[in-house]
Parts: C-alpha cells; structure tokens; sequence
C-alpha cells in the first residue's frame, strides 16, 4: 500500500485523528519538535507533547534529523542525519587550496534569531575580514547589509556553486538563539556540510551540539552575542 509521509506535528496531528475513521498507514518525519518552536503555556506544551508521543508511537516509522531530538518515551524511529553528499570526492577537489584567509560564511534563512545582529557587528569591528551570506535575510537587516562594504550577500542557489563558495571561506557560521527550547537542540546541516567541506564550524555556547564541535575539535564556540569570546575568530 501506499505510504504518506507527514512533515511536522501539524500534519502528523490532523492524519494520526483521521486513521480513527479510515485505516490508513504514514511515516512522521520531524523536522522541529513542535512544542518547543512556539512559546506556548505550559498546559498547551503539555497536551501537545502527550498527542505527539501517541502519534509517534503509532505511525509506521518516525524520523528524526538528531539523537537529540528522541523522546525517551518512543522506539519506532530512525535517525536520518541532515548530512550531504561527498562533493568533495565526486569533484576529486583538493580542498587545502581553496582557502580565502579572510572569508567568512553564513548560510539559510537569516535573521536574529540565528546571530545575524552578532555576525554584522563582528563585520564591522574587523574591517579587514570579509562576511559571505547566502540565502534569504529577514527582519530589518537587509539594507544594511547591502550598504556594507566587506558583507557579500547572494541569494540561494544550487547545492554544487554552494559547495563552491563555502570551499573558498575560512569558516562557518552556524549561530542559534539559545533562549529558545528548540535552538539549543538545533541539528544543523551546515555541522554535516562543513565536516564534509573540511571547514571549521563557529556555533554558540548553550547549544547540545556545541559540546560535540569544541570535543572533536572541528570548529569554535562562542557566546551568540558579539563580544571578546570572537576574539579567537
């Protein structure tokens, strides 16, 4: 028979109510664990964790992108980590030749929410260095960071001339707001993308993952605001 994937609790919610009229089978793949994306009272966070765990424990398979993210109180799942494909095997590149000493990159849906405020004030304080941004920037940044003279932003584009523009930076940045619940469990692909590049990743204090980078020694851990912590950078 055919199987429908859900995407999210929202989805996963309205079909998990919907298999009580009709038998149906449905994978739940979980990007965000949806009670710790929203700033809800604790009742409602409550009910929605009881629903999510009954959905999880009754669907044919759940997916996550984390150990992390794993509810003790759940063992139908697997684990799909958001890790790319070998692009540097595939274009047989050397990656020791394609440093830019002063390029630094930052990738996704950008706003401050993921550091762009620190990142910005990091940029101006180091005029000599060079702020790569790709992807789509929100709030009220976007002109500003049209008018600054070491930010280079372009917007999304395919994975390969990705691939291409981050082999030719220093390092990553993969900066989460800690004050919220599902940012300090962030699976980010831009960890898995800078692995696989050879890169040094820079993500923040209070993060789960932060403690992975600054053990395996492959990036650095700073504060999410901009201050002295930078300086290592």
């Amino acid at each position: 028979s055919h199987k429908i994937i859900a995407i999210n609790f929202d989805v996963a919610c309205v079909l998990y109510f919907a298999s009580f009229f009709r038998r149906f089978h449905f994978i739940y793949e979980i990007h965000d664990t949806f009670s710790l994306s929203y700033n809800l009272p604790i009742i409602a966070s409550k009910l929605i964790d009881f629903v999510d765990i009954k959905i999880r424990n009754n669907c044919c398979k759940v997916i996550h992108v984390d150990i992390n993210r794993v509810s003790e109180k759940e063992n139908n799942y697997i684990i799909i980590e958001n890790s790319p494909l070998d692009y540097i095997q595939k274009k047989q590149i050397n990656i020791f030749k394609q440093k830019n000493k002063n390029r630094f990159a930052v990738v996704g849906n950008l706003s401050k929410n993921r550091g762009l405020h620190s990142i910005m004030n990091f940029a101006d304080n180091n005029p000599n260095v060079e702020v790569l941004i790709i992807g789509k920037v929100y709030d009220v940044y976007l002109n500003e960071i049209k008018n600054k003279k070491n930010i280079i932003f372009k917007d999304y584009m395919p994975q390969d001339e990705l691939f291409y523009h981050l082999l030719n930076c220093v390092a990553i940045f993969s900066l989460y707001d800690p004050s919220l619940p599902i940012n300090r469990l962030a699976a980010s692909n831009k960890l898995y993308d800078a692995m696989m590049l050879g890169k040094p990743i820079i993500t923040n204090y209070d993060l789960k993952n932060s403690a992975f980078v600054k053990k395996n020694r492959i990036g650095f851990v700073i504060n999410f605001n901009y201050d002295d912590s930078w300086d290592v950078l």
